[in-house]
């Protein structure tokens, strides 16, 4: 599953034109809502990152085939934004396929924390389980291919769950509060 995904990202990085894939879809998908948000932060001022008006237009330019009624809106909390002024200075590809490597490594992260709590499962298991937590449809799908933010909340749910096993309360705390502040980016 993980080959035939590999093979379908690597395709639609060298078919993409003006953002579109051969597969139809565009590149990295609702990651466009997120990269927008970023030039606009950049370009313009933090304080029009909702400005949904702007944000069409220039993700209108962005992808120029998109059709003139697709809107994409930066629906997260302000402080969100910030990953993504770095992402939005690269062209869109690139950055893209930063925000992958960024979602895989997170994820990796998160799962080896939570793998670090469970007594029961041998340790021998952990690469398996994870090549299996990887291609879970959900993650493929939506997170790296429709280029959403959900590993942010995985792994910030990831060091809730570690950290109130070893008994530091307020670091869980904190770290549940930002998975309840990522919340949006799971719909």
């Amino acid at each position: 599953m993980l080959a035939v995904y590999l093979v379908a990202l690597l395709v639609s990085f060298a078919t993409s034109v003006r953002g579109r894939t051969i597969f139809g879809p565009y590149l990295g998908a609702d990651f466009g809502a997120f990269y927008i948000a970023g030039k606009i932060f950049n370009a313009e001022s933090p304080a029009r990152i909702y400005d949904a008006e702007l944000h069409q237009q220039l993700y209108q330019a962005e992808f120029p085939d998109a059709p003139p009624d697709s809107h994409l809106p930066y629906v997260n909390a302000p402080f969100f934004i910030l990953p993504f002024t770095l992402l939005s200075r690269l062209p869109y590809s690139w950055a893209y396929l930063c925000w992958v490597v960024l979602s895989v490594a997170l994820f990796v992260a998160g799962f080896t924390l939570v793998w670090k709590t469970l007594d029961g499962i041998p340790a021998d298991a952990w690469f398996v389980s994870l090549l299996l937590g990887i291609s879970f449809m959900p993650f493929l799908v939506e997170c790296l291919a429709g280029g959403q933010t959900s590993a942010i909340g995985f792994t910030c749910l990831a060091v809730a769950i570690s950290s109130e096993r070893r008994r530091r309360q307020i670091v869980s705390g904190l770290a549940s509060r930002c998975v309840h502040i990522n919340l949006p980016c799971f719909c």
